[in-house]
């Protein structure tokens, strides 16, 4: 009976450990996939914002503001030309909820502590939309240009171009990864990441004591 059941484990153990194995396979190259696809989305969306913020207008922009009654042609063409900021964006309501989309995909396969970049980004686009509309609706006192079109210091360029290079860190780590990960599949970044730490941790304290 022991031999019986030994040959059983002799098979059962392995078979277990190839389904583990092959499921943390699995769930590493879906989060690859999805890293190229995070990386896809976002940068559509700094584009997008980019494109937004840009002062040139093209010919015919802001055509798809509804004019107020009794609008003069002069007004109309300066309150089309403010409304330039808020045509693009609804142009590119699409891109946001992918966007809202690739978030979701985030935090369900690398953890919420990894979402900021997108939640800045959709701060930038409020942020944008807001001041167009103070513009649109004539309030002198508030200073909006700079961050509508980034006139003078621009800090939501930089707010912008940082959410971006968080979102490539987050992916390069999986489109280029350690090469304990490729050894051990069923260690993660994560654990890389909290391993190195320790043993910073520890280093400085026994160099310190030294």
């Amino acid at each position: 009976m022991s031999g019986f059941l030994g040959n059983v484990l002799g098979l059962l153990i392995p078979a277990l450990l190839g389904l583990g194995l092959w499921r943390v396979q699995l769930i590493e190259k879906r989060r690859y996939e999805i890293a190229e696809q995070l990386v896809q989305v976002v940068t559509r969306v700094v584009g997008a914002l980019r494109y937004v913020r840009d002062p040139a207008g093209q010919a015919g922009e802001g055509g798809t503001r509804k004019p107020e009654l009794n609008e003069t042609e002069e007004q109309t063409m300066a309150r089309n030309g403010l409304f330039i900021p808020i045509e693009r964006l609804n142009k590119h309501a699409q891109t946001f909820r992918e966007l809202l989309d690739a978030q979701v995909l985030c935090e369900m396969h690398f953890g919420a502590e990894h979402v900021k970049p997108f939640e800045r980004l959709f701060a930038v686009r409020r942020e944008v939309l807001f001041a167009a509309m103070k513009e649109l609706h004539g309030r002198p006192e508030d200073i909006t240009q700079d961050t509508v079109y980034g006139i003078g210091e621009d800090k939501i360029a930089e707010k912008i171009d940082a959410a971006l290079d968080d979102i490539k860190r987050l992916a390069q780590s999986r489109l280029r990864p350690h090469w304990i990960t490729l050894l051990l599949p069923f260690v993660t970044h994560e654990h890389i990441a909290w391993g190195s730490g320790k043993v910073r941790h520890w280093w400085s304290r026994l160099w310190g004591r030294a």
